[in-house]
């Protein structure tokens, strides 16, 4: 199988390239060869290899300059998306394209169903959803995947910045009334991994899915279950007050969903797939990081 990936430096990028499947030939473009701000590039380059399989990571990820940087974040999220699904279905490729909760704006008191309408309440959503609109319209043999909250070890995410702030700060001021699933980034490159080869070899089912972790939490608890866990393996020295807030408080330029809890029904009963065990999974993380301060303390010695 012969597969671009796009987006390839970013934390699901990293994941899908450290897991993935024996025999699989991976191209992945650095951001010098591929400029989604020239949509046309995008297209270049896959007919140039014309994969059988084509995974999107790449994206404008930063939400709150898109409110003001619009231009550039519906190029990346939406253009580049449109021109890669026409060169997607002219070289009768896969194409597997990664979402977000942010196109739904988070007023349901449910967890969202892939046929939910999106309602996207921030430019990066907005954006996000005109990208899965173009994918749809362009290439049939596709799946977008809606996640949230994604972390890994390294990358500069909500786990990492907890745990730096906690180095420096006796108080963490954290949103209480935002609900979601954190999704280890490692989990979603297995699922993304399991549908491609599913889908490969059955011809589908298309479509949208939700995939994320459980259980739900509030950013607040997601916070508290960081440091806590931390401190117990040594990771840190002392867990910080942790005070709760309002998102209106914390005061974002981008408007973030209350509820950005999905629904990952469909993709277990059409795909067998259950909803990642962020809590393991960051149980993991913080167990490596301990060891490699256990073993900075023993070289010192």
């Amino acid at each position: 199988m012969n597969v671009l990936l796009l987006g390839a430096s970013g934390q699901v990028g990293r994941a899908l390239l450290a897991s993935k499947p024996p025999g699989w030939r991976i191209l992945a473009p650095a951001k010098t060869e591929v400029d989604f701000l020239q949509p046309q590039s995008v297209a270049d380059y896959l007919l140039q290899y014309s994969p059988q399989l084509v995974i999107n990571c790449a994206a404008y990820t930063a939400v709150d300059k898109a409110e003001t940087d619009t231009e550039q974040c519906v190029r990346i999220n939406s253009g580049a998306c449109e021109q890669l699904a026409k060169a997607a279905t002219a070289a009768d490729a896969v194409l597997i394209h990664l979402s977000t909760d942010y196109v739904f704006d988070g007023l349901l008191d449910r967890p969202y169903r892939e046929e939910d309408s999106p309602a996207p309440t921030s430019v990066y959503g907005q954006s996000k959803w005109l990208g899965e609109q173009s994918i749809a319209a362009n290439c049939a043999k596709h799946l977008i995947v809606r996640t949230s909250w994604i972390f890994d070890a390294d990358s500069n995410n909500f786990v990492n910045t907890m745990l730096r702030l906690a180095a420096s700060k006796s108080e963490l001021r954290v949103v209480a009334d935002q609900v979601g699933g954190p999704t280890p980034a490692s989990s979603l490159a297995r699922v993304i991994w399991h549908l491609a080869r599913q889908s490969v070899e059955r011809n589908g089912p298309w479509g949208v899915y939700h995939f994320s972790g459980q259980p739900f939490v509030s950013w607040y608890e997601f916070a508290t279950s960081i440091l806590t866990d931390a401190y117990r393996l040594g990771v840190i020295h002392r867990v910080p007050t942790i005070t709760p807030i309002s998102a209106t408080e914390f005061g974002s330029p981008a408007f973030r969903p209350s509820n950005s809890r999905l629904n990952g029904s469909k993709i277990q009963a059409l795909y067998g797939v259950a909803a990642a065990d962020w809590q393991c999974e960051l149980g993991k993380i913080l167990e490596s990081k301990a060891r490699a301060v256990n073993s900075a303390t023993d070289s010192d010695c």
